[in-house]
């Protein structure tokens, strides 16, 4: 559908889709430039960012193989896993 008004300024029809795509770009702008900052970001904090996320990997690696250890052990318990594996 294409609006058939010269003058969105003077528009006759109250939803007109003109405006509803101009919103749309403009929300589009703003993604692209939130996206934008964001690698800017993470490019100058890349090496941080890898610290902190090794850092938690083993802060709680214990932690995660006794909760996978229990799963598993519940799991066969219920005979849910093959108990030959």
């Amino acid at each position: 559908m294409k609006c058939g008004c010269d003058n969105c300024f003077e528009c006759p029809y109250a939803d007109c889709i003109l405006d509803e795509l101009e919103e749309k770009a403009k929300a589009d702008k703003k993604k692209l430039a939130n996206k934008k900052r964001h690698a800017i970001w993470y490019q100058a904090n890349r090496e941080r960012v890898k610290a902190k996320a090794l850092a938690n990997y083993y802060e709680h690696r214990e932690q995660r193989n006794e909760q996978k250890k229990e799963y598993y052990k519940r799991k066969k318990m219920e005979g849910l896993l093959d108990a030959t594996k």
